[in-house]
């Protein structure tokens, strides 16, 4: 293993072209992650690395961001370890790249009880780390998919309005509801936990895994109440995460899968920043 063999992704390319993003990706692999309790969670992986290129270079070293990936998974994982995988990346590459970015999807578990019977369930959640290392300077992101029940205010004011005026019962239609949430945070971590509070809080109607009738009772009347368009719950969640000081930036994108109509409704947010 000592002999030098040559390497061709060193040779100078004649383009003249450099390569904003270049990599690895569809990397699936176990890991452990840091929880917000102090404990860890077993989990698996989808991993993706990328950096650029000059154009003075043929190619990159994916070998090298492979090398780098599957030592560091043998510890726990949390950003900051993220964060190391790019400085590797940055300090031993040797087209000296300048922008280093890991990325992993993952689904991540968390113990919930039903609203009314308090059965106790796990409920799973996708979620997606992501650190950019660009030039020196570290830029965090946390991504997390979270479910609720979207009731529609304009079926329930013709529901009711029917009772008023005809007598007649009719309800409100209800959608899937996902908000997929992409945070930055600096120094001070924003747990997978805290950014599905914040949403919860503001959305208040969600799915739960196992339910019996007094929960379906209670998770039906508490959608009823907490009537929403789409336009509203993006609204909502962006005022919870703006409450909480350690987000930096956000953006987030809520998704109807409409149950009377063929089309689904989108509604996006962000804080102006960089995450569009």
């Amino acid at each position: 293993m000592n002999k030098e063999l040559p390497k061709y992704r060193n040779k100078e390319d004649t383009t003249g072209l450099a390569i904003q993003k270049v990599g690895i990706r569809g990397v699936r692999a176990p890991f452990t992650l840091k929880t917000k309790n102090g404990g860890d969670q077993e989990t698996i992986g989808t991993w993706s690395i990328y950096t650029d290129l000059s154009a003075q270079f043929k190619g990159v070293s994916m070998s090298l961001m492979e090398r780098i990936l599957h030592q560091t998974l043998q510890n726990e994982i949390s950003v900051d370890i993220l964060k190391d995988i790019t400085t590797q990346i940055y300090e031993k590459s040797e087209h000296k790249s300048k922008d280093v970015y890991v990325k992993v999807k993952f689904p991540y578990s968390i113990k919930v009880k039903a609203p009314a019977s308090g059965f106790e369930a796990v409920k799973v959640y996708d979620c997606m780390l992501e650190v950019r290392n660009i030039d020196g300077k570290i830029k965090k992101y946390l991504t997390v998919k979270v479910q609720y029940i979207a009731t529609c205010p304009c079926a329930a004011e013709l529901a009711d309005e029917l009772m008023k005026t005809e007598n007649k019962q009719s309800m409100a239609h209800q959608q899937r509801g996902f908000a997929e949430i992409t945070i930055e945070f600096g120094n001070e971590i924003v747990w997978i936990e805290d950014v599905i509070n914040i949403a919860e809080n503001e959305l208040k109607a969600t799915p739960y895994p196992v339910i019996r009738r007094p929960d379906e009772q209670n998770i039906c009347y508490t959608a009823r109440q907490n009537c929403a368009f789409v336009e509203e719950a993006v609204r909502n969640i962006c005022l919870g995460l703006i409450k909480e000081s350690r987000i930096l930036d956000y953006v987030v994108v809520c998704n109807h899968e409409e149950s009377i109509h063929s089309h689904s409704a989108v509604a996006v947010m962000n804080d102006g920043k960089e995450l569009k």
